[in-house]
Formats: C-alpha cells, sequence, structure tokens
C-alpha cells in the first residue's frame, strides 16, 4: 500500500492510497467466504463451493465490489494511523480507479482553536432574588391542585368545570354526538376548536345554545381551514373549585410532613430558589461560553460541518419519528423548505463545534484532569440516582466506551468550573 500525502490549507489533508494487488487479496478472500455462505450454488453443499466457483456463480465484479465494501474502511483507517493524522470527523472516501485500485481519501482534521486573553473574560453574576409573589403563585397552584371540584349554582365563568352534551355538524353532516362530556373552562382550552370555551360563558345549568364557530385559516388541519361548524350545546352541572383557606390545616393537608403554613412557605421558598439559582448558573455558563467564542478565532474542514448537519438532522428526524411525524409534515407545519432548514441548522452545528473545541482548549491550557477514580465515583452517584434502572444502565457505563463518554462530561464540567471562577474573578494564578 502506497500513500501520498497532501495537506490543503482549509484543515484538510488528501491522502491518495495506491492499494497493491497483495493488499487486496486477503479481503477477496473475505469476500468469498461472506458469498459462499449465503449463496447456493448448484452441485455443491452451502458454504462448500471453491471460490473460483463462486466468483462465476455471483460474478467477478460482484465479489471485487463486495471485497471494496470491507477493504475501503480499513484501508483508510490504517492509512489515517500511519500519517498519524488527528482526524476531526469521518473522511470523504471514492474510488478514483480500479485498475490498480486506488482511493482519495479527504481527511479533516480537527478544528484549530486560537484563545485570546480568556483568562480576562470577566462577566458580573446578578443575585438570585426570591419574591413573595413568586411564592403566593406557588401556594395558589397548591390550592387550586387539592381543592375539590363542587356544584355551584351560577352561571359559567373561567376557570369552571361543566358537564354539557355536544352535538357538531360540518357543511351539514353531524361530525360529533356526545353526552357527559367533562370540559374545562379555559381561554387556552382549545378543545374541540379555538373559541368554543367562550361560547359557554354566561350559561345557566340546563341551558341550551346553537352558534357557529369559523376556523381560522391557519387551523392546523388543513382540510377543514377557513370552514364552518355549527354547534348544539346543553350545559349539565357547573362545577367550580372549592379553594382551602391558607393555614396551618391547609399546610398539613398538602402532606410531606408540613405542619404549619410557615414550614411549607418556607419549603416553597427553598425550591423557587433551587431552581432559580439552576437557571441563573445556567445561563452565566452560556454567557461565559460565549464570551469565550467571541475571544476566539476558529479554522476547521467543511466536512466536518457538514458532518455535524448531517448528524442534527438525523437526531431530528428520529426525535420526530418518535412522535409518529415525518420530516416533510414537521418542514410544512413550521413553514420551511428543506433548503432553509439545512441551512438553520448549519448555524446550529457551527456553534456546537465552536463550543466543544474552544472548551476543549481552555481543558488542554488549563491542564484539566479527570482521573479514573473521578470516572467511578460518577458511576457510582449516577447508579445511586437510578432506581429501579441501575442493574440496566450498570453495563453500559461501566464499559470502554461507557468510562469515556463520562470522562468527556466530567472534562467538560470541571472546565466550565473553571472558566465560570474566572470570569468571575474568583481563580487565582499559580
Amino acid at each position: 500500500m502506497k500513500i501520498t500525502r497532501e495537506d490543503l490549507q482549509n484543515r484538510e489533508v488528501v491522502l491518495t492510497i495506491a492499494v497493491t494487488d497483495e493488499d487486496v487479496e486477503p479481503y477477496i478472500e473475505r469476500a468469498y467466504k461472506r458469498a459462499v455462505g449465503r449463496v447456493n450454488v448448484p452441485g455443491f453443499r452451502k458454504g462448500k463451493a471453491p471460490r473460483a466457483v463462486v466468483e462465476q456463480f455471483v460474478g467477478k465484479h460482484a465479489l471485487e465490489d463486495d471485497a471494496l465494501d470491507i477493504m475501503l474502511p480499513e484501508v483508510v483507517v490504517k492509512a489515517i494511523q500511519e500519517q498519524e493524522i488527528k482526524q476531526g470527523s469521518l473522511p470523504q472516501v471514492q474510488v478514483i480507479e480500479r485498475e490498480p485500485i486506488t482511493i482519495k481519501a479527504t481527511v479533516p482534521l480537527t478544528p484549530e482553536v486560537t484563545l485570546t486573553a480568556y483568562r480576562e473574560i470577566r462577566i458580573p453574576a446578578e443575585p438570585v432574588v426570591i419574591t413573595d409573589d413568586q411564592v403566593d403563585h406557588l401556594l395558589q397552584h397548591l390550592r387550586e391542585e387539592l381543592a375539590p371540584w363542587e356544584p355551584v349554582n351560577r352561571e359559567v365563568v373561567l376557570g369552571d368545570q361543566v358537564i354539557l352534551e355536544l352535538i357538531a355538524r360540518l357543511d351539514g353532516s353531524e361530525v360529533a354526538n356526545q353526552k357527559d362530556i367533562p370540559y374545562f373552562v379555559a381561554e387556552e382550552n382549545m378543545s374541540p376548536v379555538p373559541g368554543f370555551a367562550a361560547e359557554l360563558l354566561g350559561l345557566n345549568s340546563d341551558q341550551k345554545k346553537d352558534f357557529t364557530i369559523k376556523l381560522p385559516d391557519d387551523y392546523q388541519d388543513e382540510n377543514l381551514a377557513s370552514k364552518e361548524v355549527e354547534f348544539t350545546v346543553s350545559i349539565g352541572e357547573i362545577k367550580a373549585k372549592n379553594l382551602p383557606e391558607l393555614d396551618d390545616e391547609f399546610a398539613k393537608s398538602v402532606g410531606q410532613g408540613y405542619d404549619s403554613l410557615e414550614n411549607l412557605t418556607k419549603q416553597l421558598k427553598d425550591d423557587i430558589f433551587t431552581r432559580e439559582k439552576r437557571s441563573s448558573d445556567l445561563q452565566y455558563e452560556n454567557a461565559v461560553i460565549d464570551k469565550l467564542i467571541e475571544s476566539s478565532s476558529f479554522e476547521m474542514s467543511p466536512l466536518i460541518l457538514d458532518h455535524e448537519v448531517e448528524h442534527m438532522l438525523d437526531e431530528q428526524q428520529q426525535n420526530l419519528r418518535n412522535q409518529k411525524v415525518e420530516m416533510e409534515q414537521y418542514l410544512e407545519r413550521i413553514g420551511k423548505t428543506p433548503e432553509d432548514h439545512r441551512e438553520e441548522l448549519r448555524t446550529a452545528a457551527e456553534d456546537r463545534i465552536k463550543r466543544s473545541y474552544a472548551i476543549g482548549k481552555v481543558a488542554e491550557l488549563e491542564g484539566i484532569v479527570v482521573t479514573p477514580e473521578d470516572v467511578n465515583i460518577e458511576i457510582e452517584t449516577v447508579l445511586s440516582e437510578a432506581g429501579a434502572q441501575a442493574d440496566r444502565i450498570k453495563e453500559n457505563l461501566a464499559s470502554d466506551e461507557g468510562k469515556q463518554s463520562i470522562e468527556r462530561v466530567l472534562t467538560r464540567r470541571k472546565t466550565l468550573e473553571q472558566l465560570v471562577k474566572i470570569a468571575k474573578g474568583e481563580h487565582k494564578s499559580a
């Protein structure tokens, strides 16, 4: 195998790999062994036909193509290792000649990151302040969660629950006929169609009403957009929440050992602070990373960016399929073309790559080290919090790949902690 190397200016290396017949022979043999086990050659037991017979039966070019499929990734990996190339992503590979076999592999190098005075980053940290209104809002939410629905003798207002009978007609045909439907009367309730809840306001128990609602032009079901739906509604029972008094008895009814409203209020305030502090820390962290990116310069191969875009597209398509939605449907719903969507992902992909490599560069310069002991402690922590899932994930975490993944997570975490200290002026130079 002869390798010719050409270093390009855009962080790419082109390897031209000339493969000899001697190099190819083991792969032809492997292709034969794979083929002989899956084809039925007349006159021979399966898996026993000689190579020359199998080659004649399936075709010489077919066997060579199979050999190429096996050979390409292995030969390219070997060439990259021999050239001691630090690749940043998958190479672009093509066969440029068949006789003799010559392979061209364009290998993207890891992006080059130049940091400018990252130790001079300073961002003031805003204190987390919890207001009485936040606590009161959460207390009110708890009251509504615990309050029972009770019948009331009055007109329907927002926040009520009603039991109703409903008949719906579209283009003169009945499309729904339901009885004893519990319905929550709220502005944000878009069921069965937008504007339905507002039509119930002011009605009394046992009152009947006919009304028509025109569906919006941008209605989610385009077959129904702009059409008129005729409704006949009969109100049965009207119920409202009977909110409990905010006192010690209410605190006890919440459970979890609260014996007074004061203790409950204190815990809610602590919970809000924990949540707000976590959100504030994350925002601060992102602000520090943004500042780091601003003060850095990057040089990267377009192939790395293309690969990241494809990776993000694959992730998104899988998430959509889990929701029983196809990419075409999603793009139509958000009003974007595939080209527009790909361009947006390209911007996000570039940001993701820059963040990853800039943080990695800081880790290198700061000498961030994650020890095997750190990894083992993290595994134990994850397993202790996994509950019933611990046995299922233990093997994955303990594998080499799992440990490497945890090491990357811990390296990033330690690096960000260091960057935050620098930005707050808390880090002392050695």
